[in-house]
């Protein structure tokens, strides 16, 4: 699948397949269906909480979940486009990572896993 995604003021070219997942273990030792899952986890724990403690613990749990987002966003991006430049090289191209909306991270989410749940797309979703 692929599918541009924008990311503060950044559109970035991601595409997602079958190697999607091999390609995060062998860059970050990681295994992407447990990123996901603990994301999720952490999302759902966290907007079951009083509105009032939700803030201080999205600051606690910020950090975790948009380095493993950026990860996954970095080897999607890496795969549409194998000229992607390393890691650190793409994280200095981002100039924002939010511009009040963080939706960008389900994106990142839904595509990182649609090969295994058989939602294959040649063209972009945006």
């Amino acid at each position: 699948m692929i599918k541009t995604v924008k990311i503060g003021s950044n559109n970035i070219d991601m595409k997602s397949s079958a190697y999607t997942m091999f390609s995060y273990k062998d860059e970050t030792g990681r295994d992407i269906l447990k990123d996901i899952k603990a994301i999720n986890e952490t999302y759902e724990r966290i907007e079951k909480l009083p509105e009032a403690e939700r803030d201080m613990a999205w600051l606690g749990e910020f950090t975790g979940i948009i380095e493993l987002a950026l990860k996954m966003t970095y080897i999607m991006a890496k795969e549409f486009n194998p000229q992607t430049p390393d890691y650190k090289t793409f994280l200095k191209g981002l100039d924002t990572l939010t511009d009040n909306n963080m939706s960008w991270i389900q994106e990142v989410l839904e595509l990182a896993i649609s090969p295994l749940l058989g939602r294959i797309q040649s063209s972009q979703n945006k």
